[in-house]
């Protein structure tokens, strides 16, 4: 599955442009810093992200015209990983 292309096609009307433009800017900056982006999924309005790559996971959060907020994990810093569906 491809997960870009899923959280674009998802992104609701007049917005898959504004999604597409975002993760093409993360994902430059990221191949600027020698990392691969695997896949996004955006949370309720677009307006938070997670970002996988090969190295990390980025939470990525837009909190306003110029204020944005990022929490990242190595992979290696990471043991185990707890799901829950919303949908059951």
């Amino acid at each position: 599955m491809d997960t870009i292309a899923e959280t674009i096609k998802f992104a609701g009307f007049r917005k898959k442009k504004v999604m597409a433009k975002q993760i093409q800017m993360f994902d430059d900056r990221l191949t600027e810093q020698g990392e691969t982006l695997l896949a996004v999924c955006a949370f309720v309005k677009g307006t938070k992200k997670l970002y996988v790559t090969d190295q990390r996971i980025l939470l990525h959060e837009i909190k306003g015209i110029v204020s944005n907020d990022e929490t990242s994990i190595p992979l290696s810093s990471i043991g185990s990983i707890n799901t829950i569906s919303l949908f059951t």
